[in-house]
């Protein structure tokens, strides 16, 4: 190990290991927000192992994918098919809207801030 003479002290030359950027979406922003605000520990241990980008991905990854899937099947459930979107253009719209907040707070409470 390295060290750096600051004022008299030897500090020690850390450095964290590299790390592959991933792009963050919404869902990996709100994820590190919310590790960094309330779970201290488990960001600072991803961190330092060189994990949290790659943890910040998959979590980006599998709240789109789980969004995705709820949206389908609650809309599926509801009976909003492109008939519908043909007979009431503005009704669907709303629905699917309604639909994907409603996933949106299922994933965020299932995955994001555990």
């Amino acid at each position: 190990m390295t060290y750096t003479n600051r004022n008299g002290y030897q500090l020690p030359n850390l450095t964290l290991p590299p790390q592959k950027k991933h792009p963050l979406g919404k869902y990996g922003r709100m994820r590190l927000n919310f590790l960094k605000t309330h779970r201290r520990g488990t960001y600072t241990t991803l961190l330092t192992e060189a994990k949290l980008s790659e943890h910040l991905w998959e979590i980006e990854q599998t709240a789109k994918e789980q969004v995705r899937q709820t949206v389908e099947q609650m809309a599926e459930e509801q009976g909003m098919n492109e008939q519908m979107k043909r007979q009431n253009p503005m009704l669907w719209v709303q629905t699917m809207n309604n639909l994907k907040a409603l996933a949106e707070e299922i994933v965020l409470n299932q995955l994001i801030f555990v």
